[in-house]
């Protein structure tokens, strides 16, 4: 239980989901995945987040680093998209279910078949992402498995002065 924070909660079951549903809401500083493996719903949510970076631009993209270091979000963008826009994306998703590490994510030789969308709101941003031909833990030598994993970032705002 030590790496099991009570601020995660991982659940799967079994789901008939479809690949185009919207990613999950999140709030404040928190970090919010749903989706599916290989006909297994994933739903993680966290506001655990110890550090975060987002370049914008080709070969740019977004990582966030949660408390436990094992757990991570990487997506990669393949050009610039402004507030409100949508570019192709791929990622890998490092999250713990219990005691057992999942990871799946787009192996980089497959190409940008996710999304990253940036909202337009004024304030703290909100990153959506989706992530499509998952492999295990991204890796090209891995089969690629059914699933969709779709996600959300909002970054913390500082406390007011």
């Amino acid at each position: 239980m030590g790496r099991f924070l009570g601020s995660i909660a991982i659940l799967m079951l079994v789901c008939g989901c479809e690949e185009d549903l919207p990613p999950p809401e999140c709030g404040d500083g928190e970090v919010a995945i749903e989706g599916e493996i290989d006909g297994m719903a994933v739903m993680a949510r966290t506001d655990q987040t110890y550090g975060h970076g987002f370049a914008n631009g080709p070969s740019g993209g977004m990582e966030l680093s949660m408390v436990n270091a094992e757990e991570r979000v990487e997506i990669f963008i393949d050009s610039l998209i402004f507030d409100g826009g949508t570019g192709d994306a791929r990622g890998v998703v490092s999250l713990f279910s219990g005691p057992e590490l999942i990871s799946y994510g787009t192996c980089a030789d497959d190409g940008f078949s996710g999304s990253l969308t940036i909202d337009a709101d004024m304030g703290p941003k909100k990153i959506s992402f989706v992530i499509r031909d998952l492999r295990k833990d991204g890796d090209c030598n891995q089969p690629v498995v059914e699933g969709t994993l779709r996600g959300c970032y909002l970054a913390r705002m500082p406390p007011p002065e």
